[in-house]
């Protein structure tokens, strides 16, 4: 199955939950975001598990913030990873998005800026945060986050949950990273999101692209960098996760934003171990 194919049957498959998609994304809370389930034949989604790259093909990044492995390397990739991963930003699909969210002028990245694969291994996390307001070439906005979840039998007790929340230190709804699982979240000044931490024995294996638009996805003008803050249990973390804030902040209003991913992965008082492949 080719790439055409994979993205037909995506295509085929939101057209058919358009009515209940575009529900749900109305009346969800507190992050606006819908959930696709059984998205591809499993045994596809099985085959791309079988050939998800090895993690050290993978950056390895871990400290306060996360600890996972990430990349956007397709040369190293298998075809179906890629067929999959770029499936998503075939332009029928990108209409459906607009359909279904209400946004306008959705665009695709072909570059993967800061999206393409993650593998969460056991003690894996990703603390809330929100996600750097724009890509770094041409200024667009990102306005969605689609992440697929590929890893078979996955069961929300074992961790590695997408969290969305109210606040950083209050609710949050949990979406347990589900198998055959496509989940699209908008990401704007206040889309607070998280991975809770993988407490089973196995990875966690997800195929991500991120949607742009030239257009302010609440109809005003704002700019900021990746921004982290502790969870509500990490009471003395949380000054050390401000004044990163604000450092990370500052620096992102005087550079452009090709820095941005510079300044996403950059070591400031949290420190960082970041594992080149």
């Amino acid at each position: 199955m080719d790439r055409k194919e994979i993205s037909e049957l995506i295509r085929n498959k939101l057209v058919k939950d358009k009515a209940m998609l575009r529900n749900a994304w109305l009346e969800s809370r507190p992050v606006r975001h819908f959930i696709c389930d059984d998205l591809l034949p499993p045994s596809l989604v099985k085959t791309a598990h079988e050939r998800f790259p090895d993690k050290s093909l993978l950056i390895f990044r871990d400290d306060m913030r996360e600890r996972k492995y990430a990349g956007s390397d397709t040369s190293s990739f298998h075809t179906i990873i890629n067929d999959i991963l770029f499936a998503f930003q075939d332009k029928a699909i990108l209409t459906l998005m607009e359909e279904i969210t209400g946004l306008s002028a959705i665009e695709a990245d072909p570059t993967l800026y800061a999206s393409g694969v993650s593998i969460m291994e056991p003690r894996g996390f990703l603390n809330p945060h929100i996600d750097n307001s724009h890509d770094g070439k041409t200024g667009n906005y990102r306005i969605l986050n689609a992440l697929f979840y590929v890893t078979p039998d996955w069961q929300p007790s074992e961790g590695g949950n997408l969290e969305l929340w109210d606040k950083p230190n209050f609710g949050k709804v949990d979406v347990p990273a589900l198998f055959n699982r496509l989940v699209i979240m908008q990401t704007d000044r206040v889309s607070w999101h998280s991975v809770s931490a993988i407490v089973g024995n196995r990875k966690r294996c997800c195929i991500s692209n991120y949607y742009f638009s030239p257009q302010s996805p609440i109809e005003k003008n704002y700019r900021h960098v990746t921004l982290f803050k502790a969870r509500p249990e990490q009471g003395l973390k949380r000054i050390l996760f401000q004044l990163d804030g604000v450092i990370r902040n500052a620096l992102g209003k005087i550079i452009s934003n090709q820095g941005l991913l510079k300044l996403r992965n950059a070591n400031f008082i949290l420190g960082r171990k970041e594992k080149l492949p």
